[in-house]
């Protein structure tokens, strides 16, 4: 609390000069205490308090003031108290046989609705297995109190339900694009993370989701906006996911003359087998056509790869193709990377003309081939200024 005060505080415009934080910062303020999933609950909190605050100053003609240090903490004690409340709730509803304890998974199910997080199976067990059992000594996998539940929460929250892998690739992408060192992106930048991540996002999503975690309404983002924004991404993904998922596990069995699905491949026939629907499962030659629906096409050998990672490729439950989805999406980032922006057509062809000029994915290309190549292309290295350009550009390009 001292620390989200005295960043966002100014000097208080009454005789003692103390820091005030203003009533358009409270917001701020307590979202950097409790996280982006409280702002919906610390906005209405700082709206009753701002216009309370501002009719008692009217009502004895002052002019309006900030919120002292303690009076801060008093806001966030009442937040925390709000949030406590509707934890509790969710946590006796859940508890059918008022005995104060609750399966793990059981809770997990809560997690949407308290902080907008949706667990799958594997996360929820990695944080789970972090938390202590309660009184009893039973696993907490298994049941957990209500102040287990709580840790649990926070847990979730400070990671906004990512794994460590999943946070390291956020924060490097976040760091890779803060051109200024500003620790703050712009909706512009925020854009091309997103593609670089391999998403197809438009400006217009961009701006909702921008809208939903911009705490103190600047149009920028910090690093935790980042990561709450992420989440929100997350949770429009599992969905689009789980309803392709669902509607791809229940279509008719494709035939035998249809057309080649991207897992298609003489190393995956076993794979191949008709498809035979799995309670709550999607069959192998169904994968590529779900996997395509969420915009990540893929080589047929790499999406063959990606399947032979999981222990049933040939029908995976829906946390195992999320799962799946995830990591061919990270490959079909890379490619695009790769392909600077070319269509696959483009990138084909650019590939063929590089061989021809005597070019090789494990040697490169000389110099005198990297004229030619160009050449061909329509751009001749005539001048030294020219020469000195497409330098520079290798060196960009390798960076």
């Amino acid at each position: 609390a001292r620390a989200a005060f005295d960043g966002l505080a100014a000097p208080g415009a009454g005789a003692t000069g103390r820091p005030e934080l203003s009533a358009d910062r409270l917001c701020e303020g307590l979202a950097r205490i409790f996280g982006g999933y409280a702002l919906d609950t610390a906005r209405q909190l700082a709206e009753r308090l701002s216009a309370a605050s501002g009719d008692a100053a009217g009502a004895a003609g002052a002019q309006e003031t900030g919120f002292s240090f303690y009076e801060f903490v008093a806001c966030a004690r009442r937040l925390r108290e709000t949030l406590l409340v509707a934890m509790w709730e969710s946590f006796a509803n859940a508890d059918e046989d008022g005995d104060g304890l609750v399966p793990g998974e059981t809770l997990a199910g809560l997690l949407p609705g308290l902080c907008g997080i949706t667990l799958l199976r594997g996360s929820t067990a990695e944080i789970l297995a972090t938390l202590d059992p309660p009184p009893g000594g039973t696993p907490p996998e298994q049941l957990l109190d209500f102040d287990g539940f709580v840790r649990f929460l926070d847990a979730c929250r400070a990671t906004e339900g990512f794994s460590p892998g999943e946070l390291q690739e956020i924060d490097e992408v976040f760091a890779r694009f803060d051109y200024d060192d500003s620790s703050e992106i712009d909706t512009v930048e925020l854009l091309d993370m997103l593609r670089y991540l391999g998403y197809a996002t438009s400006l217009e999503a961009v701006h909702r989701l921008v809208k939903c975690v911009d705490s103190n309404s600047s149009g920028g983002l910090d690093r935790a906006e980042f990561r709450r924004l992420m989440r929100l991404h997350r949770e429009i993904e599992i969905e689009e996911a789980r309803g392709l998922f669902e509607a791809t596990r229940t279509a008719s069995n494709p035939s035998v003359s249809a057309a080649p699905s991207p897992m298609a491949s003489p190393v995956a026939s076993h794979l191949l087998a008709p498809a035979k629907a799995s309670a709550g499962r999607l069959p192998a030659p169904r994968l590529g056509e779900a996997l395509a629906g969420l915009g990540w096409n893929l080589r047929a050998t790499t999406v063959e790869r990606v399947a032979r990672e999981f222990d049933h490729p040939d029908r995976m439950s829906f946390d195992e193709f999320f799962t799946f989805a995830q990591r061919c999406r990270k490959l079909f980032a890379r490619e695009r990377r790769n392909e600077a922006g070319f269509t696959v057509a483009e990138a084909e062809q650019l590939w063929v003309l590089y061989q021809r000029h005597g070019g090789s994915e494990e040697g490169g290309i000389c110099w005198a081939g990297l004229e030619g190549l160009l050449a061909a292309l329509g751009v001749p290295l005539r001048t030294a200024e020219r020469r000195r350009g497409v330098l520079g550009a290798l060196e960009e390009a390798r960076q």
